[in-house]
């Protein structure tokens, strides 16, 4: 694997990377950082924001007053061309092949990383 660190602060610092404003995401926006530090700091590391995400996938758990973000994508400029995994704690990276919005408007190498489960509170 190999990271256009440069590619992804600029596309990080745009507003082609601006995330959904609704109350699920602004839910994500505001506890992950906190909850998750291990993956902030990892994903920094790739000049990553992870309060940018390009697609959230989660479910509502009304008894337990959660949201169970399954898939949080991101758009990484760069090369991964073989299949790519890291764990961090409990959850698992790994590079995404089908399961995400197109990402044919953005040009010059890039993939979409995968990570999930996320579980944070909701109220």
């Amino acid at each position: 694997m190999w990271i256009d660190l440069e590619r992804n602060f600029q596309y990080y610092n745009s507003e082609e990377s601006m995330p959904c404003n609704c109350e699920i995401c602004k839910n994500y926006y505001d506890k992950v950082k906190d909850k998750y530090p291990e993956v902030a700091a990892y994903l920094a590391s790739l000049n990553v924001d992870i309060l940018r995400p390009f697609e959230l996938i989660w479910f509502d758990n009304d008894k337990k007053n959660q949201i169970e973000y399954i898939g949080c994508q991101y758009i990484v400029f760069g090369k991964c061309d073989k299949p790519f995994k890291k764990k961090i704690g409990s959850i698992m990276f790994e590079r995404n092949v089908n399961h995400h919005p197109s990402t044919n408007h953005l040009p010059g190498n890039h993939f979409v990383l995968d990570f999930g489960k996320i579980v944070l509170e909701y109220k």
